[in-house]
């Protein structure tokens, strides 16, 4: 094959050859687990190269509930409602205790800045389940684990004192352990967003329904994106990648392309970036003979 010309767009991932996937399987019954969705899924994945784990595989009540993927799902009277584990949950909290134990000397700007990067990403993978109730737990958890490293950096001064120190009040909430500029991020400030019901029996291997999964896969990276300018631009893009018009999906690594490049006396003006899949970025910029890092 001849090498592609300069006006070829190629926009192709990179696929990994071994995986696992976790699912949970729901039917009325028992018998129809075991006489038709366990042989339909073992067919299906058998085709694909793949096979269920006997290991893993279990059977339960869903009012019983089961834990997945770090959350519990449990079905009650009127709902089905899928809270953080608890596991997940004080297991976290052990992770705050032990960077504050092992950062008890610290500036307290220091600590700030390497605990919220934890907060925000556990907040964040959470955030589209039931979790209001965990969050408001660890934020109680987090202030007394701050109070007592507080407290202990200071065994002799009175505790308001110590309290004037290290906390403030920000809008309408008090007890916000800050320093400077910096401040703890709080659990419960970050967006609940449930994901929307599947309509129907619609399958993502109906090829009459791609449509329809093109815009909810569109909806998770516009819910999921948390930068701003990073929002507005997928929703200026309509989540395309400009140079191939090939849709981003959630999970896709994507970069921030410049028009202009910066070499070139291109700004980092809206107007002049977009954004687009890693490797099409960086297969655009080998054609015109620089790299991506470069733009």
């Amino acid at each position: 094959m001849g090498k592609p010309a300069a006006t070829d767009r190629l926009c192709l991932p990179s696929l990994s050859h071994s995986f696992t996937l976790d699912l949970v399987v729901v039917a009325p019954s028992r018998e129809v687990l075991e006489q038709h969705v366990l042989p339909t899924l073992a067919a299906f994945l058998r085709g694909r190269g793949l096979q269920r784990s006997e290991a893993k595989t279990r059977m339960v009540q869903s009012t019983a509930g089961l834990n997945f993927v770090g959350c519990e799902i449990k079905r009650y009277k009127r709902a089905l409602v899928t809270p953080p584990q608890k596991a997940q949950v004080y297991g976290h909290y052990r992770t705050m205790k032990t960077y504050l134990k092992q950062h008890k000397q610290s500036p307290a700007a220091q600590s700030i800045r390497g605990l919220n990067p934890h907060m925000r990403g556990w907040a964040n993978y959470d955030r589209h389940g039931a979790a209001k109730r965990a969050c408001r737990k660890m934020d109680h958890l987090v202030w007394h684990a701050r109070w007592k490293w507080a407290k202990r950096r200071h065994p002799k001064k009175p505790a308001p004192g110590v309290h004037q120190r290290y906390f403030r009040t920000v809008g309408n909430r008090q007890g916000v352990f800050a320093a400077g500029k910096a401040q703890i991020l709080w659990y419960q400030d970050t967006p609940m967003s449930r994901r929307p019901k599947v309509k129907g029996k619609a399958s993502p291997m109906n090829p009459d329904r791609k449509t329809y999964w093109e815009q909810r896969g569109q909806w998770r990276l516009k819910t999921r994106t948390s930068a701003k300018q990073r929002k507005s631009r997928l929703q200026a893009q309509d989540c395309r990648w400009g140079l191939c018009t090939t849709l981003f999906y959630y999970g896709d690594p994507i970069d921030d392309h410049h028009s202009k490049p910066k070499q070139q006396g291109g700004e980092d003006r809206k107007e002049n970036r977009m954004l687009g899949h890693q490797w099409c970025h960086h297969a655009h910029h080998q054609r015109h003979g620089y790299k991506a890092a470069g733009a």
